[in-house]
């Protein structure tokens, strides 16, 4: 189902106020507890955004802040021309450096022991 809002909301904010409501292009929600009527309400586990010239500052900046803040605990950015995926990963509340990878490649997702993604071209 798309769009699909997460609402991320400040401290003392109820879900009615949430000033910041963001539409990931695709997420894992390991906590059904967030789950509501209205969409997710907090940060899910893992975010993929796919990167285009007109979100790359958002993606990169912005929501990479906002995910950073509200617990997501793996953001990954891709960019579909290149197939080159940043990856932050959540260590003591922060994201450190991003981890460059090629989504050409087997590329694992921490989150999920034994998950990996890749792209495969149709031939």
């Amino acid at each position: 189902m798309a769009p699909f809002d997460v609402l991320l909301c400040e401290p003392g904010e109820s879900i009615e106020e949430a000033s910041t409501i963001v539409q990931p292009d695709l997420l894992v929600l390991c906590d059904s507890s967030k789950l509501t009527d209205v969409g997710v309400v907090g940060g899910p586990d893992f975010i993929i955004e796919i990167q285009s010239p007109s979100t790359a500052f958002r993606d990169q900046v912005e929501k990479k802040v906002l995910y950073e803040k509200h617990g997501v605990k793996e953001y990954w950015i891709v960019n579909p021309e290149t197939l080159e995926v940043f990856i932050y990963r959540l260590k003591n509340d922060r994201y450190g450096l991003p981890e460059p990878a090629d989504l050409r490649n087997t590329t694992p997702v921490s989150l999920v022991p034994g998950l990996e993604l890749q792209v495969k071209e149709e031939i």
